[in-house]
């Protein structure tokens, strides 16, 4: 009898499972919102946000599964979301920014210790995931419709289980790869329990009065995380109210919110990421400072050094920047820039080549460059000239590689001269030349103001002469 009811039991839960499945796809729960990317682990359309939890003024600080500008693991600081109360695990959330992402396990629920699921977890494990006898697993189609199609998928794949005869789950259900801390064990009973590993996701909004040195650093990476998200709203509310910012690359003093938001605006164009090499630390009741010297890479290639200073002061309950200063190395001044990184520049302009457009190619150079190129007479000395030569020079289909290269670094200005080859994508033929760049650092990015291509004089002079 026994091997009768737990035949019928199994039989009950594959039916309930093929309803859920079918459920899946007829109540729509995984349309996600427009605009969203695919996370490669999970294959759900969808930015992930695992080990997440909520800061004071209504942000999501956790880990990114499936972000188009961040890599899988980073953390990810989000501008404040329109509705706080709906953040809950396998939800959909909207920030004022405008920006969706889909909440997947808390970080109160990942470090969570011991045997048993937590009150947190979604979903609440049922009967039949422990190896108890079930007579049913409820999948609502309201749950689905709310967003929480993982937490269905994590029920189904128990029910699976069961079906197929094991008393325990092989491994706990992970959603998105790196984020979840969930790994199965075997307990002294025999059952397989779930082990939460602590794991702190990066730097979290500190709340004491008094900070640790550590937790000042962790308000430079909070700024810095806020960068990275390239929304000058979600930097500017990092800013007390009547906060001062003494910017690098500005003359004018920002002492109000628009103010502190439109110099940001213009920053983030260039995507940059900060990090410290030197900090002086000090700290008191309800206030902290940190100075010291800090670096930013920016996509384009370019490096920076400049000198900070961070006054923060504990408002509401929350730290915020109340001033802060930032200006150039003045013993080192101009452009901080590797021999590895000037030949980067010419990267950038071959990749220019590649777009196959002319302008693009043409906004590689400096204000009043001269271009004197490999198959014309004519020396290009302005816009208009440059970019006619590459409407006829891009017809070719051109990939250029550096052969032999000979770099140098002045203040603000450096030079590259050597040789290169392009092959050409119309007939698949190669040709090398000898090349010049001279670079300057022009609107806050290198720019070329000297290009001179001209063909090997050898090579020349032997056709000639065959001639």
């Amino acid at each position: 009898r026994s091997v009768t009811t737990q035949t019928l039991n199994k039989m009950k839960l594959s039916m309930n499972f093929l309803v859920a499945a079918l459920a899946i796809g007829s109540t729509g729960a995984f349309v996600l919102p427009q605009g969203s990317v695919r996370i490669n682990s999970g294959g759900l359309d969808a930015t992930l946000i695992e080990n997440w939890e909520m800061t004071q003024d209504g942000c999501v600080v956790g880990q990114t599964q499936g972000h188009p500008e961040m890599n899988d693991g980073e953390i990810i600081s989000t501008s404040p979301l329109v509705n706080p109360q709906a953040a809950v695990p396998a939800s959909f959330v909207s920030t004022r920014s405008g920006s969706q992402y889909l909440l997947g396990t808390p970080r109160a629920t990942a470090m969570t210790n011991g045997a048993a699921a937590p009150a947190q977890v979604y979903p609440p494990p049922s009967p039949g995931a422990t190896g108890e006898d079930s007579s049913d697993i409820t999948i609502s189609r309201e749950t689905f419709l709310a967003g929480g199609a993982i937490a269905a998928v994590a029920a189904l794949t128990a029910g699976v289980t069961t079906i197929l005869g094991n008393d325990t789950p092989a491994s706990t259900p992970m959603v998105g790869g790196g984020g979840s801390m969930m790994a199965a064990t075997t307990t002294a009973g025999g059952k397989a329990g779930t082990e939460f590993s602590k794991f702190t996701p990066g730097p979290v909004e500190p709340t004491s009065e008094v900070l640790s040195p550590r937790e000042v650093s962790d308000l430079f990476e909070l700024w810095n995380l806020a960068l990275k998200t390239g929304n000058p709203d979600t930097v500017a509310m990092r800013y007390a109210e009547g906060a001062v910012l003494l910017p690098t690359k500005s003359d004018i003093p920002r002492s109000d919110y628009a103010g502190i938001r439109d110099y940001f605006v213009h920053f983030l164009e260039k995507k940059p990421t900060g990090r410290i090499l030197e900090s002086y630390i000090s700290t008191s009741p309800g206030s902290a400072m940190d100075v010291g010297i800090y670096e930013f890479a920016f996509e384009n290639g370019m490096r920076i050094r400049a000198r900070y200073s961070f006054l923060y002061k504990l408002v509401d309950g929350q730290w915020k920047i109340k001033h802060h200063h930032s200006s150039g190395m003045p013993e080192t001044p101009g452009q901080v820039i590797s021999e590895g990184e000037v030949r980067g520049l010419f990267d950038l302009w071959n990749d220019a080549l590649l777009t196959g457009d002319s302008d693009v190619v043409t906004k590689r150079y400096a204000k009043g460059a001269v271009l004197l190129p490999t198959v014309s007479d004519i020396p290009r000395t302005t816009y208009a000239g440059i970019k006619d030569y590459f409407d006829h020079f891009l017809e070719l289909k051109p990939k250029g590689k550096i052969i032999e290269s000979y770099v140098s670094i002045g203040e603000n200005w450096c030079k590259d001269v050597g040789i290169y080859e392009f092959l050409k994508g119309t007939d698949g033929t190669s040709v090398r030349a000898r090349y010049s760049f001279v670079y300057v650092f022009e609107d806050g990015e290198w720019k070329i103001s000297h290009h001179h291509s001209s063909l090997m004089p050898e090579e020349l002079l032997a056709k000639a002469k065959k001639a």
